[in-house]
């Protein structure tokens, strides 16, 4: 284990990126267009400091990347 990890952090941090991809699927219209091509939204996390860049396409929902809070929400698009 890394020094100052607790155990389980990992799996909370997943789970809570989970539940924020819920409430992006339930409604998308909720959060704001952060990239216009391909109407790019963005859902922040609760606990953990993580931004979640998605678009929709009819019932699906693309996670394009998900983001540190340190880093610039510009950055994703360098994965494109």
């Amino acid at each position: 284990m890394v020094r100052g990890a607790r155990a389980g952090l990992g799996e909370q941090l997943m789970d809570e990126i989970l539940r924020a991809t819920r409430r992006a699927q339930d409604d998308p219209k909720l959060f704001r267009i952060i990239y216009r091509d391909g109407e790019v939204r963005r859902v922040l996390t609760n606990r953990f400091p993580c931004r979640i860049f998605f678009s929709v396409v009819g019932d699906t929902l693309y996670v394009h990347a998900v983001l540190h809070g340190a880093h610039h929400d510009r950055r994703w698009t360098e994965r494109l």
